[in-house]
């Protein structure tokens, strides 16, 4: 029963950004990464918001204002206060090789992760909006969505 409580706000607070990713991904092109994630150690209520995109990465600066701007405009400003970062990654970076390796999202689904090691790197838990391992191909393989 105690972790009903805990699985449904997270889960409702994993669904606020769908809508952004999906606006993302219908205005530069296909993500290969889209997910909100909180390492260990960090505390409960900051997330990272981590985005990959190859026309997003080539300017990661410019990239980071268009998914804040994006962030701003969909996710409610409670919601959206708990991203205290965002990061535009490319292909090369560890962190989508580590997860785009274990796990394939395609966009509009969703996988959630809790206390999870992706080759040393320690997931605390995660929402997990897109993940195409095969990204450099332009494809990406199919996963089953939670219920």
């Amino acid at each position: 029963m105690a972790k009903e409580k805990v699985v449904t706000p997270l889960r409702q607070f994993y669904e606020t950004f769908k809508a952004a990713v999906l606006a993302l991904e219908k205005e530069h092109g296909p993500l290969y990464l889209a997910m909100v994630v909180q390492f260990a150690g960090e505390p409960e209520d900051e997330w990272i918001l981590m985005v990959g995109s190859r026309s997003l990465a080539q300017d990661a600066l410019e990239g980071t204002k268009i998914v804040a701007h994006k962030l701003s405009e969909l996710v409610a400003p409670q919601v959206s206060r708990k991203v205290r970062r965002i990061a535009v990654i490319r292909e090369s970076d560890p962190v989508f090789r580590a997860i785009s390796q274990a796990i394939s999202v395609d966009v509009g689904g969703l996988a959630e992760i809790e206390r999870c090691l992706f080759d040393g790197l320690h997931v605390e838990r995660a929402a997990l909006f897109v993940s195409r391992p095969d990204a450099e191909k332009g494809g990406a393989r199919r996963s089953k969505r939670r219920p």
